[in-house]
């Protein structure tokens, strides 16, 4: 009984060592492969099991942030957040440290900054 209760728990903490990561970065469109227009930014989303997808988003306008990339940033992030992911960091590349409140991941002229990542992972 005790070998049983010892192998049962060394499977669930070996379960548990193995988290799941989903990485979505934000870019400017510098991919080929990704279909989307040069003027678009591009959300690149690696999945768990290393599968790539894009997702393009409309930045018109010299890349001047509009209602519709937030919306297709919100509806991409909430997409992996409702598989039960949750947002443990973000990395800007402005952002001075971790406890600048008004760091750049969204820019004072309305922009999300490109080359902003976001990390989930399964709780």
């Amino acid at each position: 009984m005790k070998k049983l209760l010892f192998v049962l728990t060394l499977t669930f903490i070996g379960g548990q060592a193995f988290s799941q990561m989903y990485i979505v970065y934000f870019s400017d469109n510098d991919n080929d492969n990704s279909g989307c227009i040069t003027e678009s930014g591009l959300l690149t989303k690696i999945d768990p099991t290393g599968v790539v997808s894009y997702t393009c988003v409309d930045n018109d306008e010299d890349l001047d942030f509009s209602p519709t990339a937030l919306v297709t940033i919100n509806i991409e992030l909430n997409n992996i957040i409702n598989q039960g992911y949750k947002l443990i960091e973000t990395n800007s590349p402005h952002r001075t440290s971790q406890s600048d409140v008004n760091g750049s991941t969204i820019n004072d002229e309305g922009k999300v900054s490109p080359h902003t990542i976001w990390y989930f992972a399964i709780p």
